[in-house]
């Protein structure tokens, strides 16, 4: 629900699974650990914005252990093959 009320869907879909405004996520916790993403999230990078000044601390938290469990098999050409 945080990752819908926080407008994460907006750029990366929904169930994080991309749009042409942001990636993929759906295999993210694969790639990345809790700490790597609640710094994305926090100091944003690459296209993203930072996001540190507009959630509470609680929140980046909440959405990086979510995007932790995102770990879906990912195809030979990098995409989610979910």
């Amino acid at each position: 629900m945080l990752f819908h009320e926080s407008g994460c869907e907006h750029c990366h879909g929904a169930n994080a699974r991309g749009t042409q405004r942001g990636p993929d996520l759906s295999s993210v916790g694969r790639r990345l650990s809790k700490e790597q993403i609640e710094h994305q999230i926090h100091e944003g990078g690459k296209q993203m914005p930072a996001f540190g000044d507009a959630l509470e601390p609680a929140q980046i938290d909440d959405l990086a252990a979510f995007l932790q469990t995102k770990r879906a098999a990912v195809s030979k050409t990098g995409r989610s093959t979910r």
